[in-house]
């Protein structure tokens, strides 16, 4: 998809895969703090 975009001129394939490596970072940074604040609430 990435080499899609790039073949269109929508930016380069190494922008969208930055994008998309951000986009999962900022995922698993939101899910791991959800996952804490319910083991927080399960042990009070």
């Amino acid at each position: 998809m990435v080499l899609a975009l790039e073949d269109i001129g929508w930016g380069t394939a190494e922008h969208w895969m930055r994008m998309q490596a951000a986009y999962e970072l900022a995922r698993a940074r939101l899910g791991k703090a959800n996952a804490d604040r319910q083991a927080d609430l399960v042990q009070t």
